[in-house]
């Protein structure tokens, strides 16, 4: 009896990318894990202000109804104010958990600012702003701006040109 030999394909070289799956998924562990430590910063994490400072926190702002197309004015603002020279916003991401109507000593204090700036929007786009003192609590300046519907988006930039204004001024 004869044996028949089978051919059969030679051997293949391992591919060159074996193992990898488990080094993918074991970087994307490691970038899980970085992500989560990564926490969002708190109010001990602002600096110190420096003597004559104009530091300003521009709290979120109250919006009676509840508005979405205002929802982020505050944000903007603080954006906008951000860019100018010579002032030091507090991030917005440590502000958000502050409210307009708490006190504003408290609020300076814990946030490390000179000055609170809030906004109130009520009924048809009515913007009343507020920059108070950090130290004493007053008011140093207040405007309403009215606005509708057909300039919402507006609202951000005169808030911005009319507290820029304001905290300039402002004795320190």
């Amino acid at each position: 009896m004869t044996m028949s030999r089978v051919p059969h394909d030679p051997p293949t070289p391992p591919s060159p990318c074996r193992g990898r799956g488990k080094l993918w998924l074991a970087s994307c562990f490691v970038l899980l894990t970085l992500a989560a430590c990564d926490q969002a910063p708190t109010a001990s994490d602002v600096p110190a202000p420096q003597p004559g400072e104009r530091s300003v926190a521009v709290l979120p702002t109250t919006a009676t109804p509840p508005s979405v197309e205002v929802e982020e004015l505050w944000r903007e603002v603080a954006r906008l104010l951000a860019r100018e020279p010579g002032i030091r916003v507090i991030d917005p991401d440590i502000a958000d958990g502050f409210r307009a109507d708490a006190d504003p000593v408290r609020t300076a204090t814990a946030l490390k600012a000179r000055f609170v700036l809030t906004t109130t929007v009520t009924g048809a786009y009515r913007c009343d702003v507020l920059l108070r003192d950090g130290r004493t609590g007053a008011i140093l300046w207040g405007k309403t701006i009215p606005s509708d519907h057909d300039n919402v988006g507006a609202l951000a930039a005169e808030v911005w040109v009319a507290a820029l204004a304001a905290i300039k001024v402002a004795k320190l």
